[in-house]
């Protein structure tokens, strides 16, 4: 079992940007999200069977907190996921953000 750490910044006061694009997961790895932004960051999942996601599609988290999601999937392709900034009010750049269950 493996754990991944993605930071979530805002280098700017206009743009945020995420520490890793593509993460490469198997089932029952972790994924822990830190948030770096200044204010809140919601993460947007393709569906709610990828992982144990309280909110089913979205889970917020506070500034200078960080959350962990476990994949509990098996089914092996890419899921794409996306990042909202309040601090921005944008979603954060990160090349190709996807979730690759291998």
């Amino acid at each position: 079992m493996a754990n991944i750490d993605v930071t979530i910044t805002s280098p700017t006061a206009t743009s945020s940007k995420i520490d890793v694009g593509s993460i490469r997961v198997g089932k029952n790895d972790t994924i822990t999200w830190i948030n770096n932004t200044g204010d809140v960051v919601v993460l947007f999942f393709p569906h709610d069977k990828m992982a144990n996601s309280q909110n089913h599609f979205y889970r917020t988290i506070q500034d200078q907190e960080s959350d962990v999601i476990k994949i509990t999937t098996g089914i092996k392709r890419p899921y794409r996921y996306g990042v909202f900034c309040h601090s921005t009010n944008s979603f954060a750049t990160g090349s190709d953000p996807e979730i690759i269950v291998q």
